[in-house]
């Protein structure tokens, strides 16, 4: 490998202290991809910290799901409510939904 394909790799994957909210929100895209949840919470959490909608989404997901992160809805509501105040749709809709299983008390298994 290149000295620069290195620098390049060690950048993606945050090794050169790059923290702008949507480099961290790629790069836990990329653990996405690598099948990395925990990794990919922890980018989503410091990009969303930040105020990156997407991010924010996604970690409502992570929550939701108990995806790289321990299950928990009002965590899940949390994020969402966030994003969705930034005009995130998909976040609205998951929030509308999440909202309504939650008074319902509905068996997530049966969703």
């Amino acid at each position: 490998m290149k000295k620069e394909e290195i620098l390049a790799e060690a950048q993606r994957r945050g090794g050169l202290g790059e923290e702008d909210p949507e480099t961290l929100y790629r790069r836990g895209m990329d653990f996405i991809d690598e099948l990395k949840p925990a990794e990919a919470a922890e980018c989503f959490l410091k990009a969303s910290e930040q105020g990156h909608a997407e991010a924010q989404f996604n970690l409502g997901i992570c929550y939701e799901d108990g995806d790289g992160v321990p299950w928990s809805y009002i965590e899940a509501v949390k994020w969402y409510t966030k994003a969705a105040e930034q005009g995130h749709e998909e976040a609205k809709m998951l929030l509308d939904i999440l909202l309504e299983i939650i008074e319902e008390g509905t068996d997530r298994s049966k969703v």
